[in-house]
């Protein structure tokens, strides 16, 4: 039931969808506007992506664990079953040994163990994946910082959502959620360009759907702004 691109697995790409060999899985990939360069190193860009695996699956029993049954919930998802814009989180895991999970812009995730290697002696509030994408995470007090092989770094608050993203030679995107309740966020980097992300509250049951993207304002050619409504 793995979704987005995962280093270790095979996949038939076209343009702008691409298939798991493994399980099937159909990612369709669209960019909202362009890529927008910072520094020689970093760039960024918003893209909404679909996974056909929309759903998590667990087995609900009664207090004896006798009689089950399977029940499926939909994954979080923000603009439609199954379709993401995000800017990738970090939160806390306990499951096959590992500590943390990054759940990627395209809905890959990528596990965080204690050391590299089974042999390999921890370090204090270091973790590292295993799947061949090499990522590190520092975690200090509530931020938790992940290093990129190509020396980015990326910034993730409480909540495990992104707040800044930066590269080692002093150029930057900052990431602000604190206006209208977490609905209004804008990107704004060391260029002086801003984007904006609005949403709108859609269910105050479920917290995983609570939110749904409902506009996104760019930075267009010429000084302009361009805009896409969902």
């Amino acid at each position: 039931r793995a979704t987005g691109f995962q280093a270790d697995k095979a996949f038939a790409v076209s343009d702008v969808d691409s298939i798991n060999g493994f399980n099937g899985n159909l990612m369709i990939t669209l960019p909202i506007g362009g890529s927008y360069p910072v520094g020689a190193g970093l760039s960024y860009g918003l893209t909404l992506v679909y996974n056909a695996n929309a759903w998590d699956f667990s087995d609900l029993c009664d207090a004896e664990g006798t009689n089950c049954q399977t029940v499926a919930t939909p994954k979080p998802a923000n603009a439609g079953l199954g379709w993401t814009l995000s800017l990738g989180r970090v939160l806390p895991f306990t499951d096959n040994g590992a500590s943390w999970k990054y759940t990627a812009p395209d809905g890959s995730e990528h596990e965080f163990f204690d050391t590299l290697h089974d042999a390999d002696a921890p370090a204090s509030n270091v973790f590292y994946t295993r799947d061949g994408s090499y990522l590190r995470l520092q975690v200090s007090g509530q931020q938790k910082m992940l290093e990129m092989p190509n020396g980015q770094v990326q910034l993730f608050g409480s909540d495990g959502e992104l707040t800044g993203i930066e590269d080692p030679f002093g150029n930057a995107v900052d990431v602000d959620r604190t206006t209208l309740g977490d609905l209004h966020w804008q990107l704004r980097d060391s260029q002086g360009r801003t984007q904006t992300i609005d949403f709108e509250v859609v269910s105050s049951v479920d917290s995983s759907l609570a939110r749904r993207v409902s506009s996104v304002e760019l930075t267009g050619p010429a000084g302009g702004n361009v805009t896409y409504h969902f």
